[in-house]
């Protein structure tokens, strides 16, 4: 009686250890589909090389396309790499810019796609190498750059501000920044064409530890709002450039 339970026993170990290596097989395999994207019927991959080629070429990530609607202008059908998006679960819907807005994430320097591992990092140097671009309509920007300056300053409406020229082409709204902010304007003839508001430390108790700016501006006929390390605000001619032929891309005639 003792060998049969042994038996059975040596049995029943084999077909569990059976049983545990299918399991783990077909876990393995599973991991393999979750992990290897699909793209939705109808994406493109992007091929060739270089980011800012018309065709993304060179990005190695399925184009997702949609129709950004605009109140008083026509709509605008738009494309770009999902790399370009922060993270799996953007946009929420999965229609891209279908609620009027497009957030996207790109490398500051060459303006590759930022991967969302490395928009985790809190290393200050590695966050300095992003910059995130939000793709909205803000409106007129005189009526803008008036309004951060009155609330940064904390100024009357109406108030009109000494307009001081900077180094980097920028124009300085003067003011003492009780916001702990500065508004920068630039012009083409009389029309203000940029609005740049910028954390500034004053010792007031409100300073932030990595200071940026807030760039606004259209490029390529949409208005954009661009982040970006303070330290990069004199290339900010640069990367209005760049990103004016980033959406040149994007915008499907």
């Amino acid at each position: 009686m003792t060998k049969w339970i042994q038996v059975l026993g040596a049995g029943v170990v084999l077909l569990a250890a059976v049983l545990a290596a299918i399991v783990m097989n077909n876990y393995r395999e599973a991991e393999k589909v979750t992990r290897q994207y699909v793209p939705p019927k109808g994406i493109q991959i992007a091929k060739g090389s270089g980011p800012l080629g018309c065709d993304f070429s060179g990005i190695d990530s399925p184009i997702i396309t949609g129709v950004m609607p605009r109140v008083g202008e026509p709509s605008v059908k738009l494309q770009v790499p999902k790399a370009y998006l922060p993270g799996p679960f953007y946009p929420k819907d999965g229609t891209l810019a279908g609620d009027g807005t497009l957030l996207l994430m790109m490398k500051a320097d060459g303006f590759d796609p930022y991967p969302v591992r490395e928009q985790r990092l809190t290393e200050e140097k590695a966050r300095q190498q992003w910059l995130m671009a939000l793709i909205w309509q803000f409106g007129p920007l005189e009526g803008i750059a008036q309004s951060r300056a009155e609330f940064d300053a904390g100024a009357k409406p109406g108030t009109k501000f000494e307009e001081v020229p900077q180094a980097n082409g920028l124009i300085k709204y003067e003011f003492l920044p009780r916001q702990n902010k500065q508004v920068y304007i630039a012009r083409d003839s009389a029309k203000i064409t940029d609005v740049v508001e910028c954390d500034v430390n004053t010792g007031s108790g409100l300073d932030v530890s990595s200071p940026g700016c807030k760039h606004m501006t259209s490029a390529s006929g949409l208005d954009v709002s661009i982040s970006y390390y303070r330290t990069r605000l004199d290339d900010w001619g640069t990367i209005k450039e760049r990103m004016s032929k980033f959406l040149a891309c994007m915008i499907i005639d």
